[in-house]
């Protein structure tokens, strides 16, 4: 790819706003995302397309943690707020900023990750720099499972949708969260962008039994269904314990395994002691992503239970592991999954219907390998890192 000019006359610079800690390494050696890899090659790409172009992204970090990140080379610099509470975030990112726009550096383009807090702030900082504000809405703030978890939450979503009137250009993660987004907040669909997230994930090779075995002699000539994310009220994690209950009295070698961790873990152990299923599951706490694919290489199935979503990325990473999946009807999954050739997909709470998929998948082993390479087929083509970075970055160029 040659390089060449921006149409702001020169090389590009981004200004990103955010919330993920993880992009410093002392936070992300055992989370379960990839996210400084993901903006690495970000930068990559678009110093491939216009040299010299540089990202600058400032996000949240407690205080005491990492608060800086720099690789000239590849044109990409990471500063922490080093908040000393969550609630002093703006705070934070105003006392920060300095920091950021040294020597006359200028953006040419501010995106926020979520469009209220750092959506403000980014809004007013782009017009007072000259700059386009391209704000991101990565989930279904339009949910009301969304809205009812925080008092919060309705305040911000009305936030949300004053920011994104006033964007220059709005970028989504799936095309209903396009729809949703352009009906809720009178906006024109020339305006909204849809760019999944995509996955730096590679697939391991081998036989499932051995993956099985090194994960885990209890997994050994069982069927294993597996959960990989975040423990938290959004998952909807009491459901899909009822739907292992389910599974458990139709499929008597069936066993669950969970990845991830958060505020719904002891939650989460509660139920599945009140079901007696603790010795039919697994769960595996936080494991760094370098790890993954072995686990997902160990599954036979993956179950999604969420009452909403943006595009779920585990979703991805599991069809790429030739994994068949059961999903609720959630926000993108409906558009990675295709109904009845990669997996299925059933009404939020519908714990009888999503039970009968999965037994009927884990009784079927050439349905279900049919079904997991289809999906791995789909998001191979659809779905490529470097396909959906290039409409990122046309997406901050287009007028």
């Amino acid at each position: 790819m040659v390089a060449m000019d921006s149409i702001f006359g020169g090389p590009l610079r981004i200004l990103i706003l955010g919330k993920d800690p993880s992009l410093f390494h002392s936070f992300s050696e055992r989370h379960i995302g990839d996210a400084r890899t993901r903006h690495i090659f970000y930068s990559q790409r678009l110093q491939a397309r216009y040299a010299g172009s540089e990202i600058r992204l400032l996000t949240y970090t407690p205080h005491g943690s990492d608060s800086h990140y720099q690789n000239p080379c590849q044109g990409l610099h990471l500063y922490g707020t080093e908040s000393f509470h969550r609630a002093t975030y703006l705070v934070s990112l105003v006392r920060k900023l300095p920091t950021v726009l040294t020597k006359g550096w200028r953006p040419d383009i501010v995106t926020v990750q979520t469009p209220w807090e750092e959506g403000v702030l980014g809004y007013f900082l782009a017009r007072c720099l000259g700059a386009r504000f391209i704000p991101q809405v990565h989930f279904d703030l339009f949910s009301t499972a969304w809205a009812s978890e925080h008092c919060l939450n309705p305040l911000r979503r009305l936030i949300a949708r004053q920011i994104l009137r006033r964007a220059d250009r709005v970028r989504v993660v799936s095309q209903l969260l396009r729809e949703k987004v352009a009906v809720d907040c009178a906006i024109s669909l020339n305006r909204i962008d849809v760019i999944p997230v995509g996955v730096n994930f590679i697939p391991a090779s081998g036989k499932r039994s051995d993956f099985k075995a090194r994960l885990s002699p209890l997994l050994v000539d069982r069927k294993v269904v597996l959960f990989v994310g975040r423990l938290c009220q959004q998952k909807n994690l009491k459901l899909w314990v009822n739907v292992a209950s389910r599974v458990a009295n139709q499929v008597p070698n069936a066993t669950f395994v969970i990845v991830g961790d958060g505020s719904h873990r002891l939650l989460m152990r509660e139920w599945v002691l009140a079901s007696g299923l603790e010795e039919r599951f697994l769960f595996l706490g936080s494991r760094m992503h370098e790890e993954l694919p072995a686990v997902y290489a160990a599954a036979d199935i993956f179950l999604l239970t969420s009452d909403y979503e943006g595009l779920a990325r585990v979703v991805q990473e599991a069809m790429l592991a030739g994994l068949p999946v059961v999903s609720t009807a959630c926000s993108g999954s409906t558009e990675l999954i295709e109904e009845g050739r990669t997996g299925h997909i059933l009404a939020c709470g519908d714990a009888p219907g999503l039970a009968q998929a999965v037994s009927r998948l884990l009784a079927d082993d050439a349905k279900a390998a049919r079904f997991g390479a289809s999906g791995r087929r789909r998001i191979e083509n659809e779905f490529t890192f470097e396909r959906l970075t290039d409409r990122l970055i046309d997406a901050w160029l287009t007028r």
